[in-house]
């Protein structure tokens, strides 16, 4: 009765079905897959046999509710979408580099454009790399202090222009570099 009631609300009944014949069929595999309901919620099914003296005596299922976790990344995944749109579409040069190593991770077509350099030549260099030296003493302080604080983000300048450093870490943000002076931007609330 209760596999009755299950699978009048699921989205594949027979697969649900398949799974529990083929495991009381083969007694000795454990199982794991997600179940999809009709109105969107969605479970994490797992089963392994129990055993006793190392033979199997019956069966162990775990139901765990995920459906909030499959939304989150959902949106996560809309989310992420939109913001590589946003960098990819962006007018300004901008580059994303690691904290720690000061390596570029993302460039969008506007600071290839800017730099003369390709993507793949960038994702190859370094803040360091691509600065004038008698610029690097300042940008470097500026890189370190953004990094040290909550945003994880960094600016800086180069020779005939400007160049804007986001990075995404504890928190989203960015800073511009005009003149030498910091300027902190907050990026509105994203869903």
């Amino acid at each position: 009765v209760l596999i009755e009631y299950v699978l009048n609300q699921l989205k594949n009944p027979e697969g649900f079905l398949a799974k529990i014949r083929q495991l009381y069929d083969h007694p000795g595999n454990s199982s794991f897959d997600v179940l999809e309901f009709k109105d969107g919620r969605e479970f994490e099914r797992y089963s392994r046999p129990q055993l006793i003296g190392g033979k199997p005596v019956g069966r162990v299922w775990s139901f765990r509710d995920v459906t909030g976790q499959k939304r989150m990344e959902e949106s996560l995944r809309e989310t992420a979408t939109r913001l590589q749109t946003i960098f990819n579409a962006a007018r300004d040069g901008i580059l994303v580099a690691d904290a720690k190593t000061r390596r570029f991770l993302f460039a969008n077509h506007e600071i290839c454009r800017l730099t003369g350099y390709t993507e793949a030549e960038l994702l190859e260099k370094t803040v360091e790399d691509i600065h004038p030296p008698k610029d690097l003493p300042f940008l470097l302080d500026r890189f370190d202090s953004l990094v040290r604080g909550t945003a994880m983000q960094a600016l800086g300048s180069y020779e005939g222009g400007r160049m804007l450093f986001l990075g995404l870490g504890t928190g989203l943000g960015s800073a511009l570099v005009v003149e030498n002076v910091l300027v902190p931007l907050e990026l509105a609330h994203l869903p």
